[in-house]
């Protein structure tokens, strides 16, 4: 991030990519937006999170970032059917998971679905 603005003499914008749970660390250094597969299923609590360090609110970031903390963890050890899942499990559109993904079983959706009522997504 920091090189980037350096070199374009603040000239362009930068979002990053990193997920949630970076998103204080980018802005700290000068990011103002970032990209997220997440918030699919988090949309108020990623803008808030964005807004939050957007404006420099650093302590309310950071609760945010901790937030996320298990549901990155959650994509990270299940894949993009943690998303899939947790979208039907909303009752929206998931849909079907790329031929190279995983499909969750049934002990994996339980997992899922705990964290998403623990999160107050469900």
């Amino acid at each position: 991030v920091r090189s980037g603005l350096r070199i374009t003499k603040n000239a362009v914008p930068i979002v990053t990519g990193g997920g949630e749970n970076m998103v204080p660390y980018y802005y700290l250094a000068g990011a103002v937006g970032f990209t997220t597969g997440m918030a699919n299923i988090t949309l108020k609590e990623s803008i808030a999170l964005h807004n939050a360090a957007i404006k420099s609110q650093w302590t309310k970031a950071m609760i945010w970032r901790d937030y996320f903390e298990p549901l990155t963890e959650s994509r990270r050890t299940i894949g993009n059917a943690m998303l899939k899942s947790g979208l039907e499990m909303m009752g929206l559109a998931g849909g079907p998971i790329r031929a190279s993904g995983k499909q969750l079983d049934a002990s994996e959706r339980r997992k899922v679905r705990r964290l998403l009522k623990t999160q107050k997504l469900l």
